[in-house]
C-alpha cells in the first residue's frame, strides 16, 4: 500500500469549495485525502439521499452509526491506496470505475465491521437502491458518475449505492472472496477494450439487479 500523503482534517466548507467544487466532503485529490467529520453536515446528506421519501428507520439508523459511518468514509479513502486495483484512479475510464470504487466500499465494511453492522449497513442501502431504482436507475454500472449530471444528492448516492451491492452480490455467488475477486478482475482489465465484463465472466447486470430490487 502506498500511504496518501496527508490527510486534511477541514470543514465541509472548505471540503466543497476551497479544497475542490464539488458536493461531497470526502474524496482523494493529489495524493492527498480531504474529508469533513462535521457529524450535522453528514446527517444531512445521509437524510438528503432519501430523496423525500419518509423512512425512519434509514434515518434513525444514520443518527445511532454516524461515528462508525465517519471511520467508513475514512477508511474508503485509504483503500483507495492500496496496490491491488490494477490501474490508476485518475486514470480510469468512465466504464471502469464502478470497480474500485464498488470495492472501496466493500473492504473497509467488510473487515471494520461485525457480521451484523455488515447486515445493518446492507440492508440500508439495499432498501435505499430499492425505494430509488424505478428513478435513479436507468444507466448502467458501466456509466458511474452520470448521475452527477442531475446534480442531487440522491442520484449521485445512488450510484455509489449500486456498486457496493453489486460487488457484495459477486463476492457471494461468483467468487470463491474479496481476494479471488481481485485476482479474477486483474487478469480481466488487460483485455476489457476487447470484451465486457459481463461476457468474460458470464453474469449479467440488469438480472443482478433485478434480483436485488425484489430482494426482502
Amino acid at each position: 500500500m502506498e500511504p496518501p500523503k496527508a490527510i486534511v482534517w477541514t470543514s465541509s466548507f472548505a471540503a466543497k469549495n476551497f479544497f475542490s467544487n464539488t458536493w461531497i466532503m470526502a474524496y482523494t485529490r493529489q495524493d492527498s485525502i480531504f474529508i469533513s467529520v462535521n457529524k450535522v453536515d453528514w446527517l444531512e446528506v445521509f437524510h438528503e439521499q432519501l430523496d423525500g421519501n419518509n423512512i425512519t428507520e434509514i434515518d434513525d439508523y444514520y443518527t445511532n452509526n454516524i461515528d462508525l459511518q465517519l471511520r467508513e468514509l475514512v477508511c474508503h479513502e485509504l483503500t483507495h491506496h492500496i496496490d491491488l486495483f490494477p490501474g490508476d484512479f485518475d486514470d480510469y475510464e468512465l466504464f471502469e470505475m464502478w470497480f474500485e470504487e464498488g470495492m472501496a466500499f466493500y473492504l473497509p465494511r467488510k473487515y471494520l465491521l461485525s457480521d451484523e453492522e455488515f447486515k445493518d449497513i446492507y440492508h440500508v442501502e439495499k432498501k435505499l437502491f430499492q425505494v430509488l431504482n424505478s428513478k435513479y436507475g436507468n444507466h448502467s454500472i458501466l456509466e458511474f458518475g452520470k448521475g452527477e449530471i442531475e446534480k442531487s444528492i440522491p442520484s449521485m448516492m445512488f450510484d455509489y449505492w449500486r456498486i457496493f451491492l453489486i460487488v457484495n452480490y459477486l463476492i457471494e455467488n461468483k467468487f470463491v472472496d474479496d481476494m479471488d475477486f481481485f485476482e479474477q478482475y486483474n487478469k480481466f482489465f488487460p483485455k476489457r477494450r476487447e470484451v465486457s465484463f459481463e461476457e468474460y465472466f458470464g453474469v449479467n447486470f440488469t438480472e443482478i439487479f433485478k434480483e436485488i430490487e425484489y430482494d426482502n
